[in-house]
């Protein structure tokens, strides 16, 4: 998984992670420009969302002459494979887990738990198997 070096890079993957449809780079860097106090040229869009496609967090989509930009993966999963290359890499995963879950917020931590309860119970006692095991009971 590739990572965001860099303000700029973050800035590309935010204004494509928030677009309908792939970008070409004239759309990107007006997009940048619109939000940014530093004006940027073409050719630093350009590279910058080349740089991320061989990163692997962007692809090309032809388009004419030209490209289109688009992100491999939602801002969501990019977040949740940071956070477990982040996990990986520490020697001590249930200290790093413990500390998470005492520094987030109530509500995201019931969310967390939500989550947990309804992984523990399986897929078999999911919503879409209509028992509510692990879904609406797990929240009251």
């Amino acid at each position: 998984m590739g990572d965001l070096g860099g303000a700029l890079e973050r800035a590309v993957m935010d204004a494509l992670w928030a677009a309908d449809e792939p970008l070409r780079v004239r759309e990107m860097l007006n997009l940048l420009n619109a939000t940014s106090a530093r004006r940027l040229a073409y050719n630093t869009v350009q590279t910058v969302a080349e740089r991320l496609t061989r990163k692997g967090l962007l692809r090309r989509v032809p388009d004419g002459q030209a490209f289109r930009y688009a992100p491999t993966q939602s801002r969501d999963d990019f977040t949740v494979a940071l956070m477990l290359d982040a996990l990986t890499d520490s020697p001590d995963q249930g200290a790093i887990l413990a500390r998470l879950v005492e520094s987030v917020p109530e509500a995201d931590a019931r969310r967390m738990l939500d989550a947990l309860n309804a992984r523990a119970t399986g897929p078999e006692a999911g919503p879409e198997s209509g028992s509510g095991v692990g879904s609406d009971e797990a929240r009251g």
